[in-house]
């Protein structure tokens, strides 16, 4: 019977199997955790729900929308807000795996990513006009952005 060597040298053979019982529990334990945290659909589903509600609102209530929206980015800092986008392009790029189409979901997760990254290492001058257009931007660009957002949350219900 072959009975392979483990490369632990000088050890006694039974505190060979227990340090590699040990490894191999562990490494069984790390994989129920990554299983039961790989599912994601929780996570598009509440993105999701975001967006469709975010959706609705700019699309029902577009002028309170826009004062929510100046309070909110007028003469603050864009680097502080723009870790929220880029956390959410990270887990919706984890959460790819989790549904019907990934590629879709990567995408979208690659676009909040590259916009938060953005946002962090432009430079003042480069990043303000962007949200100063936001800032002035009418009513109906509020609308049909509204409209983008509920087309792309009641996709996502779809895609979870």
């Amino acid at each position: 019977m072959y009975s392979p060597q483990l490369p632990l040298e000088g050890i006694h053979r039974r505190k060979q199997l227990q340090i590699l019982n040990f490894y191999l529990t562990l490494v069984r334990k790390w994989y129920k955790i990554s299983l039961e945290v790989k599912d994601m659909r929780w996570f598009l589903f509440l993105m999701a729900g975001i967006w469709t509600i975010a959706g609705i609102f700019l699309l029902v209530a577009a002028t309170k929308a826009k004062g929510i929206s100046n309070r909110l980015l007028k003469d603050k800092n864009l680097k502080a807000m723009s870790s929220l986008s880029l956390i959410e392009g990270i887990l919706l790029a984890y959460a790819a795996s989790s549904s019907r189409l990934p590629w879709f979901v990567i995408t979208i997760g690659l676009l909040a990513l590259t916009k938060g990254l953005f946002f962090i290492f432009a430079p003042e001058k480069k990043a303000k006009p962007f949200v100063n257009w936001w800032l002035k931007a009418s009513l109906g660009i509020y609308r049909l952005c509204g409209l983008v957002i509920l087309v792309l949350g009641i996709f996502f219900y779809r895609v979870a």
